[in-house]
């Protein structure tokens, strides 16, 4: 299956499969997103993440590729009473041109960073949200750091239920730069549905370098929302302010 019909797909299933969590809302909220502040959600999906802030009186907007996405968040935001021109289809290398910034905190969660081809594109999304944001402004940055793999190795991420559907991710090392995401999305009354995608490895080293890079004077690494110090976890959250 083509990652396109394969996320068209994931996109009805995308807010019970993805939802918010407290300890991110929480993280987020004492980074920047708080009423009255502006907010960009980057790679946000349907969007649970805006349209949760958007509830709590912060101006936030999101933006995602997938047009599919896009197009079931604004119905769900619709329903829900939020605006649903809040969420938009745009490409995460561009959001320093975004019509509603510059803006008091950027995220991008989710491991949707490594989704970019190369470092030198890391670097250039990372500049571009630095450009994108107002002077003093944050940046937070989630990604799952694979560097303890050798290559040929792979660990199974937990896999992710809702009501019919279940979700299971696989991350193999295929070299010093690449992984493969291997996913297998079931849902009750359908053939399973299965996607394979090379996505770029980033160490927590490349990281603080492009965030340095970019202008952020203050950064910090965590092993999860919870700000626990750098361990031996897979998850990363970085956070960089201008």
């Amino acid at each position: 299956m083509s990652s396109a019909d394969f996320y068209a797909t994931l996109a009805g299933r995308y807010d019970e499969l993805f939802g918010t969590s407290e300890d991110g809302l929480q993280f987020l909220r004492e980074e920047g997103a708080r009423a009255g502040r502006r907010v960009l959600d980057v790679a946000c999906g349907t969007g649970a993440w805006v349209r949760r802030l958007a509830r709590e009186s912060v101006d936030v907007y999101g933006v995602d590729l997938s047009t599919e996405m896009i197009e079931r968040g604004r119905a769900i935001a619709r329903s829900e009473g939020v605006d649903p021109n809040r969420l938009s289809a745009g490409d995460m290398m561009e959001i320093d041109a975004h019509s509603r910034g510059p803006f008091d905190l950027v995220y991008c969660i989710g491991n949707s960073i490594a989704h970019l081809a190369a470092v030198d594109e890391v670097r250039g999304f990372v500049a571009a949200t630095a450009d994108a944001l107002r002077v003093g402004g944050t940046v937070v940055l989630q990604y799952v750091t694979v560097s303890g793999l050798t290559v040929g190795e792979e660990f199974e991420l937990p896999s992710l239920s809702a009501t019919g559907a279940t979700m299971r991710r696989i991350y193999r090392r295929l070299g010093p730069s690449d992984i493969e995401f291997a996913a297998v999305l079931e849902i009750a009354g359908e053939p399973p549905r299965s996607i394979s995608q090379r996505l770029l490895v980033i160490d927590d080293g490349a990281m603080l370098e492009a965030l340095h890079a970019a202008g952020f004077a203050s950064t910090e690494l965590y092993s999860g929302f919870d700000r626990s110090p750098v361990d031996a976890a897979w998850v990363r959250v970085a956070r960089g302010r201008l």
